[in-house]
């Protein structure tokens, strides 16, 4: 039988995979779709963040079968999970009735989403609403075979829909089964996600009880054999109600919020550190803080990221920084900021932050604490704690670029975010390529810079499928004296993270 998609990754690497006869998962490099082949047509569960993404779903459907695809499912309304829709024109599009008002209510939170995470959307594709929606539960008959669409309760969004094909016992449940890694809980800014409602877990109890042999879910690998299955179905269970119990208990206890992370951490240890919830994207520290929220009613419709949890950029102290501050010049300001960075990376951003005060229209020094706070986000995890490095170091580019539109830095820095911005949101590489060109043309850039520039530029051409421009900048990424060996780290360098 053919095997199901790589294990252990929550990015996926643009291609589809055969799981069983008839059932492919596509790993799209922020979500999932699937693909059933059934004997009326196609049908495709989630079409990826945008319509270009969508369209590259479309083409390796082609490339394994000839019939048409007929309906599209949408398991909620994200933008990752409903932004290819115009893709599939001739498609019936479906989902629940909540799923259409959400995507019209709620359009405007694709933004906010991307500048959470320090993401440059270049333009918000329009996404195409569903053409057929139902209430509670639909099954959908496809030349003879059936699916079963139901809702089973509220979980990362409040009208999550899955998909179950029963002949095959064939699990696609949106996002409401984090298959690897520690779980995403909720989108940042919003008020839902996991609460203090049991509905996630009884979810989960539901999902358990189908008895699936395979689960396609809307992000990470795909898990197969009903044992399986149901140990990871069982931990998360566990991790829930354990996490919502040690969080109660301390609030009953009154205590502070600090410290009341640092204790529930603690008593939840044995998560942390479990083989199978790698805290790579998210961390436990992020799931107390959801718990929390839900847990206290006076914090109920406030969201639950920005006004309480604390930044996770270090800084030194203002002493620390105080001296460097007293003898530095706009001449060595770039020499000794270089020095700092290597060795001391938030003392260099500090000393930074004491020049702008001094210096607020200082456009090196803005493009310089972008260049300290985007190489800093690669040493982060987990993912979700370096995208606020990246979210700061957009701010300071935009803000050395509008005091000098020729920062070479600057552009250097934004064009590496906006290749970053353009693999997660599925967009053109244009901008980024064209902002690192600039940079690059101007000269005066460090080896370590013009190394980034080269990484960041293969993998704007690796995603526009340019394997030879590919080739040629990530070898230059690499130290000048290992080149010969590049064909020993290409599958590396060609990765995705």
């Amino acid at each position: 039988m053919a095997r199901i998609a790589p294990t252990g990754r929550q990015s996926g690497d643009l291609k589809l995979y055969p799981v069983a006869p008839d059932v492919y998962l596509y790993r799209g490099f922020f979500s999932n779709s699937g693909v059933l082949v059934l004997p009326g047509g196609v049908v495709v569960v989630d079409t990826q963040i945008t319509p270009m993404a969508g369209e590259r779903l479309r083409k390796a459907i082609a490339a394994v079968t000839d019939k048409p695809i007929t309906h599209v499912i949408n398991t909620h309304y994200h933008g990752d999970h409903a932004g290819g829709n115009l893709a599939f024109p001739d498609a019936e599009i479906i989902a629940t009735a909540e799923t259409e008002r959400y995507i019209h209510e709620r359009d405007e939170e694709r933004l906010d989403y991307a500048r959470t995470f320090g993401l440059q959307f270049q333009d918000v594709p329009a996404v195409a609403p569903p053409t057929r929606t139902f209430t509670g539960k639909l099954s959908l008959d496809v030349g003879g075979e059936v699916l079963e669409l139901f809702q089973a309760g509220r979980v990362e969004t409040p009208d999550a829909c899955v998909v179950w094909w029963p002949s095959r016992k064939v699990l696609l449940p949106g996002d409401g089964v984090a298959t690897v890694s520690y779980p995403y809980l909720g989108v940042p800014f919003l008020d839902e996600g996991l609460q203090d409602d049991g509905q996630w877990i009884e979810f989960l109890r539901t999902m358990k009880g189908l008895g699936a042999e395979y689960v396609l879910a809307g992000h990470g690998q795909g898990l197969q054999g009903k044992e399986r299955i149901e140990a990871r179905l069982d931990l998360l269970i566990a991790l829930f109600t354990d996490l919502f119990a040690a969080v109660k208990e301390e609030l009953a206890k009154n205590t502070p919020l600090a410290e009341l992370v640092l204790a529930v951490d603690a008593k939840l240890a044995r998560y942390a550190r479990h083989k199978d919830l790698e805290q790579n994207t998210v961390s436990q520290r992020f799931a107390i803080y959801r718990a929390y929220n839900s847990a206290r009613p006076d914090r109920r419709g406030k969201g639950w990221w920005h006004d309480f949890r604390p930044s996770v950029i270090k800084r030194a102290s203002a002493e620390e920084a105080k001296p460097i501050l007293e003898v530095v010049t706009d001449q060595t300001l770039s020499a000794t900021v270089r020095g700092l960075a290597k060795r001391h990376g938030p003392l260099a951003h500090t000393v930074l932050e004491g020049w702008l005060a001094a210096h607020p229209d200082h456009a090196a020094a803005h493009a310089l604490l972008a260049d300290v706070l985007f190489d800093s986000a690669a040493g982060i995890s987990p993912v979700v704690d370096a995208t606020e490095y990246i979210a700061a170091a957009a701010r300071e580019a935009k803000a050395a670029l509008a005091l000098d539109a020729t920062c070479k830095l600057a552009l250097l820095n934004l064009g590496c975010i906006d290749i970053w911005s353009a693999m997660v949101l599925a967009q053109s590489m244009a901008p980024g390529i064209a902002r690192i060109t600039a940079a690059l043309e101007a000269g005066d850039l460090t080896t370590k810079q013009r190394r980034k520039a080269a990484f960041f530029l293969g993998k704007a051409h690796q995603f526009e499928l340019r394997d030879e421009e590919c080739d040629r900048w990530l070898r230059q990424a690499m130290p000048a004296w290992l080149r010969f060996a590049y064909p020993l780290v290409r599958h590396k360098l060609r990765s995705i993270p």
